[in-house]
């Protein structure tokens, strides 16, 4: 992935230790901003896969809201996943990690996120793999489903789209 937090991490954190701590510094600097954004405001959710040097697929995961007057993005988490990188896999780490953040407790009940979701998600953007934007197989598909949200939105990042079509511009051109 391009997004800002995302798109370079493999360069900056050489083993699976550092990419944690790196999350961890921003995730300390905004735990507060992102506690309070979860209890009381609706949200847009920000999901963009990376790898790092070692091969260790993520997903940083980031929230949009109104909190006031101003609109903000925030850091919510590092998401490791685990060889299962389906959709549904990567549901379930993002339910966790949602569940964690919202409790500052390590949960594992998920479920406890889905009518908090149900209320407060507005919408998902995600880059465009599939695994992430398919309504069939991918995040965007499964969390509807999961919810009980057709009409939840699902955007496919514009930065991506531009990085696309600017690839596909200079390959032409050759």
């Amino acid at each position: 992935g391009n997004m800002a937090v995302g798109g370079r991490i493999g360069q900056y954190c050489r083993t699976p230790w550092t990419c944690r701590q790196m999350a961890l510094v921003m995730n300390k600097m905004e735990k507060d901003d992102v506690h309070e954004i979860m209890k009381n405001y609706p949200f847009t959710l920000i999901m963009d896969g990376s790898e790092d040097v070692s091969g260790n697929h993520v997903n940083i995961a980031m929230i949009q809201a109104n909190a006031g007057a101003m609109q903000k993005v925030y850091f919510l988490d590092l998401i490791l996943l685990d060889q299962d990188e389906t959709a549904q896999g990567q549901l379930q780490h993002l339910l966790k990690s949602l569940a964690e953040k919202r409790t500052g407790k390590l949960i594992d009940r998920q479920e406890d996120m889905v009518p908090f979701l149900k209320t407060n998600l507005v919408a998902l953007v995600t880059d465009s793999a599939a695994v992430m934007a398919s309504e069939d197989g991918g995040l965007c598909g499964e969390l509807r489903r999961a919810l009980g949200r057709p009409e939840l939105l699902c955007h496919r990042c514009l930065n991506h789209k531009i990085e696309l079509i600017k690839k596909n511009v200079a390959n032409k051109g050759r």
